[in-house]
């Protein structure tokens, strides 16, 4: 459940987040923002490159730099991290 809430929260992380920084961002950029790594269920690495996130069927796709490439459910993901620092949470 809190691995669905928090790819909810994704686009508003990416609105608080460009605030900060000092260049500018486009409607391409906020689209393709993940604040998440997936590891290659094949590899085990955190090489991946999330491609898209299905909100209705909460599947995420990603693809590795080993040639994995897999469409999985968010909740079957069996190791996810977060990039970057949560401060005051």
């Amino acid at each position: 459940m809190m691995k669905k809430l928090y790819l909810l929260w994704i686009k508003e992380i990416f609105d608080i987040i460009s605030k900060f920084k000092t260049q500018e961002f486009t409607i391409e950029d906020k689209n393709n923002y993940y604040p998440i790594s997936l590891y290659c269920q094949c590899c085990g690495k955190d090489s991946t490159t999330i491609i898209n996130y299905n909100k209705k069927t909460h599947e995420v796709e990603y693809k590795c730099v080993c040639g994995d490439q897999r469409i999985q459910r968010i909740e079957k993901v069996e190791i996810l991290k977060c990039n970057g620092k949560l401060i005051g949470l």
